[in-house]
């Protein structure tokens, strides 16, 4: 089976360097931000409120019952979502890639910088989060000019939007939220 394939076909670098070195940070940026990395460095005391924590966003007043509420309802929108995608494209890697960048793309800077520097602001977090993921998108939609990964575009563009909205509201005295790791 090997013999028929094309010359070159298995070839170590046959997908080209900027592909395999954008594959590997996509693989660091989607661990790092992915579930499992962060349980295993923030495990609840118990899958209920690990479920809860996760959810609720430190809203301690949200049920049981409204949690596995929005669960299902997010679980259809995005399987809706999903689909519909699916009908468009047959290219199976090339969703797989797409879905790893929109869920560390815009993420990415808020998780890291937000669980290992000492005070950030609440809006750097979220705003990275929004206009990381917005650019990686649109890198995407753009068919990643200069061969670079949408992923990487949009990491990148949550970190520069998480340093200049953390350095604004600092400046402008807002309030900063403490380091949540011991540094022990």
């Amino acid at each position: 089976m090997i013999n028929a394939l094309p010359q070159g076909q298995l070839g170590f670098i046959k997908l080209g360097c900027k592909t395999i070195i954008g594959l590997i940070i996509m693989y660091f940026l989607t661990f790092s931000t992915g579930q499992e990395c962060v349980q295993r460095l923030f495990a609840s005391k118990d899958e209920k409120n690990a479920v809860k924590g996760s959810m609720s966003c430190g809203n301690p007043k949200v049920s049981d019952e409204h949690l596995t509420h929005y669960s299902k309802t997010a679980v259809l929108i995005f399987g809706i979502i999903a689909i519909c995608i699916s009908l468009f494209s047959k290219q199976i890697i090339p969703m797989l890639v797409f879905a790893f960048t929109m869920r560390s793309a815009g993420p990415f800077a808020a998780f890291i910088f937000g669980l290992t520097w000492k005070n950030v602001t609440k809006h750097a977090g979220i705003i990275s989060i929004i206009l990381g993921s917005i650019a990686g998108f649109w890198w995407q939609y753009l068919n990643e000019p200069f061969g670079i990964m949408a992923v990487i575009v949009g990491s990148v563009a949550s970190v520069i939007t998480f340093i200049i909205v953390f350095a604004i509201e600092k400046a402008l005295g807002h309030p900063l939220i403490p380091l949540h790791i011991s540094e022990k």
